[in-house]
């Protein structure tokens, strides 16, 4: 008597509606999280994504529909490209930018939305576009290092496809600082580590966590910041690893509002910039950062 995989829970449509301010126009984006993820606080890749194009929403159809969407909780999140400048065939262009408007998102009891998905947050910036002036394309990290590893960040506008960057500074209101740096493990399959992350210190951060004064809602534009690489790595718990996982790495910058940046990226091909990739080496000599 043969035994097959027990069935996995049904499916069925998860349908809901799109509230905007009126006047706004733009194709709408909508994206389903595991409970607890996505923007602003978890930035996390969407286990569905769906769209309401601008013309639908002239038209006064503001409904969107994920066609196959297990039982269980879900997060709903979203905004409206106002622009219409997003690209979702590139990772990093593939998120809000100045002038799109937010969702706060919903936490989803099940596939029932029981209120509209209000995209009404207007974003103050572009994604933290950023470049390391003077870097190689092979960067190489110790994974002892004998001296503190030093380097900065600048904004970059890439050949004009962004128009307003900048750094937000800022702080929410458990005083978590923002935006947090870190290179990011990229283990290989059956590599172990996954997950591991190198953190980054924003050298200026007292002086600028000073300046913010403990309000949530300011914000502190910057076109550079200076970095110190620390010397060990964490889980994604936060927990102190033995050593650094040997192997590739991704520079991650996290914004407040929940923008993200990495290097490399998406738009590697055709903005050499953007294609700077970073290793971790078992040695203990200086980085190759300028």
């Amino acid at each position: 008597m043969g035994c097959g995989a027990p069935p996995g829970p049904a499916s069925r449509a998860l349908e809901g509606v799109l509230s905007i301010p009126e006047g706004a126009v733009g194709d709408a984006y909508v994206f389903l999280y595991a409970p607890g993820e996505g923007p602003p606080t978890r930035p996390a890749v969407p286990e569905l994504a769906t769209a309401v194009s601008a013309v639908r929403l002239q038209d006064g159809d503001p409904h969107f529909v994920f066609a196959s969407v297990p039982d269980g909780p879900h997060r709903l999140w979203g905004f409206l490209d106002r622009d219409r400048n997003v690209r979702v065939d590139v990772d990093v262009l593939a998120q809000p930018g100045a002038g799109d408007l937010t969702a706060r998102g919903l936490e989803l009891a099940g596939r029932a939305v029981p209120e509209p998905l209000v995209l009404d947050v207007p974003t103050p910036f572009d994604p933290p576009a950023f470049e390391i002036a003077g870097a190689e394309s092979f960067v190489v990290l110790p994974d002892q290092p004998l001296l503190p590893v030093r380097f900065s960040i600048q904004t970059t506008r890439l050949s004009d496809r962004l128009h307003q960057v900048a750094f937000a500074v800022s702080q929410d209101a458990l005083s978590t600082f923002y935006p947090q740096v870190a290179f990011r493990f990229l283990a290989k399959p059956g590599q172990a580590g996954e997950g591991a992350l190198i953190p980054c210190f924003i050298e200026s951060q007292l002086q600028l966590q000073q300046a913010l004064g403990g309000d949530p809602l300011r914000i502190i534009p910057l076109d550079q910041l200076p970095l110190t690489v620390l010397p060990f790595a964490v889980d994604a718990t936060g927990a102190q690893l033995p050593v650094i996982p040997v192997g590739e790495y991704q520079l991650v910058v996290v914004e407040q509002s929940g923008q993200v940046w990495t290097l490399p990226n998406g738009l590697a091909a055709a903005e050499p910039s953007q294609a700077t990739r970073f290793f971790v080496q078992h040695a203990a000599f200086a980085s190759g950062l300028p």
